[in-house]
C-alpha cells in the first residue's frame, strides 16, 4: 500500500534478476493505495511480457490487514495454476531483492527435496549508510542467520516473512494466513504444528530497505514483540513449541 516511491526500482530489479527464469513470475497486491502505486505497475507491467502481474483490493474490503491481502491473492495465483504440484508461493515486501543466483537456489531446494514445505531465505540490508543500518544488517546476517541455523538442527526453522516460500501443495487451509501482527511467524506456527518440514536456507538472501532512523525503528521493533505474542496466542502454541523442538531433537 502507497509504494509508489519504490515499486518500479522493485519491478526493473526483478525482470533483470529472473530473464533467464521464465517459469518465475512477480504478482503485486495493491491494498487499495491512494497514491499511485497501481498506475505505475499497470503501466510497467505493459512492457514485462506477462512476467507481472497486479491485483488491486478495493475498499472496504481493503486494508483489513496483510493476512488478508495475502489470502485474497493467494486464492486467486493458485486457481490460474495447472499444476499445484510444482507451484511455490513467495511472499516478498515491496521493497525486496533477489539476485538470480538465490531465486534459483530456492527452486533447487524445493526440486532436490519432495517433502520439503516451506522455506526461509537469508534476509540482507540494501544499504548501510549510518550506525543503525548497519546494525540492522549484522543483526540479520549474523544473529538472526546464527538463530536460524540452530532451528534447522532442531526441524523447525520459522519465517520471517520478507523471502518466505510455500509448496502450494503442501497448503491445507483455506486461509493460511492469519491476521497477527506478524502473519509470516504465525503461518510457519501453524506449518510446524501440523508437521510440515521447514528449512532456513542462508545461502540464498533477500535484500531489504534497511530503517535509517530510531523513532521508526523501535515502533517496528514494538510491533514485533506485540506481533511475535499475539502470532503464540493465535495458534495456541506457547510452551508447546518448545516441547515440539525437544521431541524433535530427541528423536534424532
Amino acid at each position: 500500500m502507497n509504494e509508489e516511491g519504490i515499486i518500479e526500482q522493485t519491478m526493473r530489479l526483478f525482470l533483470r534478476e529472473t530473464a533467464n527464469l521464465p517459469n518465475v513470475k512477480m504478482v503485486i497486491i495493491d491494498d487499495a493505495s491512494s497514491d499511485d502505486t497501481a498506475l505505475l505497475v499497470k503501466n510497467f507491467s505493459k512492457q514485462a511480457g506477462g512476467r507481472i502481474q497486479l491485483l488491486q483490493r478495493q475498499l472496504p474490503q481493503a486494508q483489513t490487514g496483510k493476512g488478508n491481502a495475502l489470502n485474497w491473492a493467494y486464492q486467486q495465483v493458485i486457481l490460474d495454476s495447472r499444476d499445484r504440484d510444482h507451484l511455490i508461493c513467495g511472499v516478498l515486501d515491496a521493497d525486496a531483492y533477489m539476485a538470480e543466483e538465490s531465486y534459483q537456489k530456492v527452486i533447487q531446494y524445493f526440486a532436490q527435496d519432495e517433502k520439503l514445505d516451506l522455506l526461509q531465505t537469508r534476509v540482507g540490508m540494501l544499504e548501510s549508510r549510518n550506525w543503525l543500518q548497519i546494525m540492522q544488517d549484522i543483526e540479520f546476517t549474523v544473529i538472526n542467520d546464527l538463530i536460524q541455523n540452530t532451528r534447522n538442527r532442531l526441524g523447525n526453522a520459522a519465517a520471517s516473512g520478507n523471502g518466505q516460500f510455500i509448496r502450494v501443495s503442501s497448503v491445507t487451509a483455506q486461509r493460511p494466513w492469519g491476521n497477527a501482527l506478524l502473519e509470516d511467524f504465525e503461518f510457519s506456527t501453524r506449518f510446524l504444528m501440523e508437521g510440515k518440514k521447514t528449512l532456513y536456507a542462508g545461502d540464498a538472501v533477500v535484500y531489504q530497505e534497511a530503517i535509517d532512523k530510531p523513532r521508526p525503528f523501535i515502533k517496528q521493533r514494538a510491533r514485533w514483540t506485540q506481533g511475535g505474542l499475539t502470532a503464540y496466542l493465535a495458534t495456541g502454541a506457547g510452551c508447546c513449541g518448545v516441547l515440539l523442538s525437544i521431541c524433535q531433537l530427541r528423536r534424532r
